[in-house]
């Protein structure tokens, strides 16, 4: 995204105009998945993407540009390089993040871990909560 040339912007940030503008991203680049400040599409860009929104009151021009292509030989499931493997776990952890948000699993903090709230285990003596949970993460071994 770009405004200030000094003015960093947060993932935060970015993820805001993302959801914000994901019909018009959808339009012009198909289906896609992201996180932080990367976002991957299912087809090829051609030419780099500038969608202009607003942030906060402010213009902001986001640039979805092709920064490469990755592969994966589905029939074996092997990737064609080390960096085409980084890739698929992060594009694979980012989806299985989104699956268990949406089935209503909290993450706390950055690890991949998710805790169901909806049936906590009330511990009266204690004064607490245990909350089960998941660690769910994809890499290859």
């Amino acid at each position: 995204m770009e405004d200030d040339a000094n003015y960093k912007f947060t993932p935060l940030e970015v993820q805001k105009v993302v959801e914000k503008e994901k019909s018009r991203i959808e339009l012009l680049a198909g289906k896609f998945i992201y996180s932080g400040f990367n976002l991957w599409v299912t087809q090829r860009l051609e030419e780099s993407l500038v969608i202009t929104s607003k942030l906060m009151g402010s213009k902001v021009t986001l640039k979805i540009d092709l920064e490469g292509e990755h592969t994966v030989n589905t029939s074996d499931i092997e990737c064609a390089n080390r960096q085409d493997c980084q890739s698929m776990s992060q594009i694979l952890n980012v989806i299985l993040k989104q699956a268990m948000s949406e089935t209503g699993y909290l993450q706390f903090g950055q690890r991949p871990r998710f805790f169901d709230s909806e049936t906590p285990i009330s511990v009266p003596e204690l004064d607490m909560q245990i909350w089960s949970g998941f660690k769910v993460s994809a890499y290859k071994y």
